[in-house]
C-alpha cells in the first residue's frame, strides 16, 4: 500500500476517535481487554514487572 495512502487512512480514524467518544471508548474497551488476556497467558520478564510510574493513563 502507498505510504500516502496509508497516512490517509490513519489520519481519518484518528479523526473519527477523536470525534466519536463512544467508539473511542469502545476501542480502548477492547484493546485493555485484550491486552489483560495475554498478560495472563504468556509469562512476563523482569522487564515487564518493572516500575509503571512513568506511563499514563488514558
Amino acid at each position: 500500500m502507498n505510504k500516502k495512502v496509508l497516512g490517509t487512512v490513519i489520519g481519518a480514524g484518528v479523526t473519527y476517535l477523536m470525534r466519536n467518544k463512544s467508539a473511542r471508548d469502545k476501542l480502548f474497551s477492547t484493546v485493555r481487554n485484550f491486552a489483560s488476556s495475554r498478560q495472563g497467558s504468556a509469562p512476563r520478564t523482569p522487564a515487564q514487572q518493572g516500575d509503571r510510574s512513568g506511563s499514563y493513563k488514558i
